[in-house]
């Protein structure tokens, strides 16, 4: 099993919506650390789940097409938008494939759950315990939602506990969003019923509360207590920063992966996994955070004096302990130095305050070392809390002593501002990259003709690090829409790019099945190694209700996920735009009586002819006609005839020459056809003698009250004689003339 390569499908209600995209990130670890292949099909829109129509349907058809070795279901996330019943036959779809479900228990599946009850009941116990709220308001989830039902339960057996009476007025419906938790407000102090906690399904509720709180100047928590449920990653940057019940969500990824891998390879599977979370005590409730309670030293008597020797043993293990890092003292570790360094000088600035700064030099040293880390600043706490007992520990004169908490002072002002620096620079770098989203995306949008937008996004999607991607509309007869969606056949790929940017398509119809997503050409361009290092985005391309196509997004690390979703709307919008630009561009260029192109229209694609003639080589063929006899037949039987005729005639020039040669009307009586000449080419005269045994056979059976002939001239373009279109038209007119005046001789 470990040596097989792994195609695993995610089917996701929306990356963008923060439980979710914590899932998926679980996920995505999961397969990257054992180099799966992985294909995650983004059913909704990311930032707009509430206005836009659902594409599960489409989603579902390209996962069972896509040849997968398993699927993982966000099914607990997809219940939220669907009918049970709709929900019931999506997955019952899925059941041939080895399939995980994700927050929502499905019979005979492996079924991966959050303990959506004790968390909660231990919150209710730390608002009423620790804090002393008796009238907690409690805002639900959807009706006939498993989860949210389940933490409404915990609610009310965590009053029951507290022997606090349940008071169903204090309770309100929602909908695991935002607008719930700011209606829910609204709904209280309209009925100017008694409040102190608010507690939320989820954080989503809960920011809502926080925000429409605020807006009324209610001070949280002194005023009004508020907790969430999932600690979502705006949860500890809000202000101010949410309690909440941590749900598992990035194990509950891992899980599932894992759960999904053991019954492909037919190992026993647990029927359902139960990952337990834990309450996140934070300021919206009372409580301040656990870095700010950690930056305190312990208040414990010191028996004796501690040394430096005995200060480095301690902080190089703590430290050590805290970064994940095997340090050792008196080592060549970068690390190690530069603590042990930095303890020194410290001594050393405690006898004598320096203008050089040893210690704060030492100290920013010791910052770049463990800058990388993710628990650098926990450990920077750590060592000031260590020099603050060191200090505490010495029986030091009192210059000495205030040298050393000036010091530590300085210490903690210095590791604010790089705090504040740190921020503001990953702000400037986050507000440059959001520009580069938004140019993209307006340059996208304001895109009506299809070249131009293959151009803009070959332009504009490499500085994005969008390392690889294909763009395929559906090549299909008829309208294909949301409601009524046929999985087609076939796709057109419009742009497949590899990791260098540059578009590997050589021709631009290549037609693919769409099963297939990613074109044959656009896998042989990276290595074996490589392929197997991809995850993709799919997402459909849609207007409104109708389908479109698909995108295809190569999916980079720490991307954000909204940008995929913006991306994929406004390729989607300008999709439609071309489209309905083309249309406009077509009916302008077509004759309303025949169907044929009109003048506007053949020289336009005549134009283009000759220039990828002069540009890769080859000659056209141009053809000038006339219908013979056209105003005798308006005289003698009505202009009404005369349109039959031209109608007629051009039939007849339709069924003599190639779909994809250009055909038209000049006006009047005149047509022109313009034919690229290739090596298979069929000769000129047999052309000329298949179009007058149709009109010979037209004349025979047609039982109109008028004969149809055709007088027609030729002239060839070659790309190496400078010849102008007027030119080339011109000789064929004249040809055409001569064989017209030998008609009327007869």
């Amino acid at each position: 099993m470990e040596n097989r390569h792994f195609k695993i499908g995610v089917i996701v209600s929306s990356l963008h919506e923060p439980c979710q995209s914590l899932m998926w990130n679980g996920i995505y670890r999961a397969a990257k650390s054992r180099n799966i292949e992985l294909i995650s099909f983004v059913a909704t829109s990311q930032d707009r789940v509430d206005s836009f129509d659902m594409h599960f349907s489409v989603v579902k058809d390209f996962a069972l097409k896509a040849s997968l070795d398993g699927i993982i279901l966000f099914t607990g996330t997809i219940a939220e938008y669907v009918e049970p019943g709709f929900l019931e036959n999506f997955y019952s779809n899925l059941l041939h494939i080895p399939l995980v479900s994700l927050s929502y228990q499905i019979p005979g599946v492996p079924s991966i759950m959050p303990d959506n009850y004790t968390g909660v009941v231990h919150m209710m116990d730390h608002l009423i315990k620790r804090h002393g709220y008796k009238n907690i308001v409690f805002i639900k989830g959807p009706e006939g939602h498993s989860e949210a039902d389940k933490r409404f339960e915990a609610y009310k057996d965590g009053l029951k506990k507290n022997n606090i009476p349940y008071n169903p007025l204090l309770v309100f419906n929602g909908t695991f969003s935002a607008k719930s938790g700011v209606r829910a407000v609204k709904e209280l102090y309209s009925s100017a019923l008694a409040f102190d906690a608010v507690l939320c399904v989820d954080d989503e509720t809960a920011m809502g509360v926080i925000s429409e709180l605020k807006k009324r100047g209610v001070h949280i928590p002194t005023d009004v207590a508020v907790a969430g449920f999932d600690d979502i990653p705006d949860a500890s940057i809000v202000q101010p920063s949410l309690t909440t019940v941590k749900q598992p969500l990035f194990n509950m990824g891992i899980a599932a992966l894992e759960d999904l891998l053991a019954k492909i390879d037919g190992s026993f599977v647990e029927p359902l996994t139960i990952l337990p979370g834990h309450p996140v005590y934070r300021r919206s409730c009372g409580c301040f955070t656990s870095s700010i309670r950690k930056s305190t030293p312990p208040r414990t008597n010191i028996s004796k004096a501690i040394t430096i020797e005995e200060l480095t043993a301690v902080l190089i293990q703590k430290v050590g302990n805290i970064l994940g890092e095997n340090l050792k003292e008196n080592s060549n570790n970068p690390i190690s130095s530069s603590l042990h360094q930095l303890i020194l000088t410290f001594g050393k600035n405690i006898n004598e305050l320096d203008n050089d700064n040893i210690f704060l030099n030492a100290l920013d040293n010791f910052l770049f070392r463990i800058s990388s880390n993710e628990y650098s600043i926990e450990a920077m706490l750590a060592v000031l809390i260590e020099l603050q007992i060191f200090l505490n520990s010495n029986a030091l004169p009192p210059v000495k002593l205030a040298n050393g908490n000036t010091l530590l002072q300085q210490a903690q002002v210095f590791l604010r501002e790089q705090e504040i620096r740190a921020t503001q620079t990953k702000n400037i770098d986050e507000s440059s990259f959001l520009l580069k989203i938004r140019e993209t995306s307006q340059k996208i949008i304001t895109t009506f003709d299809l070249e131009r937008l293959k151009i803009s996004i070959l332009e504009t999607f490499p500085a994005l690090k969008i390392e690889q991607f294909v763009f395929a509309v559906y090549d299909t007869p008829h309208q294909l829409t949301s409601e009524n969606f046929i999985f087609p056949e076939k796709s057109k790929i419009i742009i497949a790019y590899n990791e260098f940017g540059k578009n590997v398509l050589k021709d631009d119809d290549v037609l693919i099945d769409s099963e297939q997503l990613i074109p044959d050409l656009l896998k042989k361009s990276s290595t074996e190694d490589e392929q197997r290092g991809i995850y993709q985005l799919f997402m459909p391309l849609f207007f409104k209700k109708e389908q479109l196509g698909y995108v295809l997004f190569n999916y980079s690390e720490n991307q954000p996920f909204f940008m995929y979703e913006e991306l994929r709307l406004h390729i989607g919008s300008a999709l439609k735009s071309s489209i309905m630009m083309q249309n406009l561009k077509m009916q302008s260029m077509i004759d309303e009586l025949t169907t044929l192109y009109n003048r506007r229209g053949f020289l336009t694609l005549s134009q283009k002819m000759i220039d990828s003639a002069k540009r890769v080589g080859g000659k056209l063929l141009v053809f000038y006609a006339d219908l013979n006899g056209l105003k005798k037949i308006n005289d003698t039987l009505g202009h009404d005839y005369g349109d039959e005729a031209i109608v007629a005639a051009a039939d007849i020039l339709i069924d003599t020459f190639r779909n994809k040669d250009v055909i038209a009307r000049m006006g009047g009586d005149e047509f022109t056809v313009i034919i690229h000449v290739g090596d298979n080419m069929e000769p000129e005269s047999r052309i000329l003698l298949r179009l007058h045994e149709k009109i010979e056979d037209f004349n025979r059976t047609s039982k109109k009250p008028f004969q149809l002939s055709i007088s027609i001239g030729s002239s060839y373009f070659d790309p190496e004689k400078e010849k102008s279109l007027t030119e080339i038209l011109k000789e064929a007119d004249n040809r055409m003339m001569a064989k017209k005046r030998k008609y009327y001789e007869k």
